[in-house]
């Protein structure tokens, strides 16, 4: 049995555009061989740029090149939050991500892309206001809005045994 989703939540119905496009296709598939052999003549020259870009490795350089810039931009946000946890102070750099204090962390990828956050704040110079560096564990335990167990710790004194 199919579910029902009510009007606000279903998707327009773009798939029976294609549905037909593709019946028509199999339905007719000489007409279809000219078509594509048609569009092929076309785009000859960019069907062929696009091959000699994948030959000549230029995608994995680039590919490269982004992976060593975005290590690079998380060595600038751990060293202008000041390379260790807020919270616990852990220094292994495997550990520790960006916190944003106030809970908006799902608001601020949504508005600038989850691949921007780091270049968001490396734009506006590395705000402290709002944002902070925790390891995992210390993020993990402030996801809901819970003071984290070593604050916990830290605010109640222990009996002295």
């Amino acid at each position: 049995s199919r579910r029902r989703t009510s009007a606000a939540v279903r998707r327009p119905r773009l798939g029976m555009k294609f549905s037909r496009q593709t019946a028509w296709a199999k339905a007719n598939p000489e007409r279809r061989r000219e078509q594509w052999q048609r569009w092929r003549e076309v785009n000859r020259e960019r069907e062929r740029s696009t091959a000699r870009v994948r030959e000549s490795g230029i995608r994995d350089k680039l590919r490269a090149q982004r992976i060593e810039n975005a290590k690079q931009l998380r060595t600038e946000l751990l060293l202008a939050y000041g390379s260790k946890c807020a919270c616990c102070a852990e220094s292994t750099g495997a550990f520790l991500t960006l916190d944003h204090i106030d809970g908006s962390g799902r608001e601020h990828r949504r508005r600038i892309g989850s691949s921007n956050v780091y270049r968001d704040l490396k734009n506006r110079g590395w705000p402290k206001d709002k944002f902070r560096l925790l390891c995992m564990n210390c993020n993990w335990a402030t996801r809901r809005g819970l003071p984290c167990p070593h604050e916990v710790a830290k605010s109640t004194p222990s009996d002295a045994v």
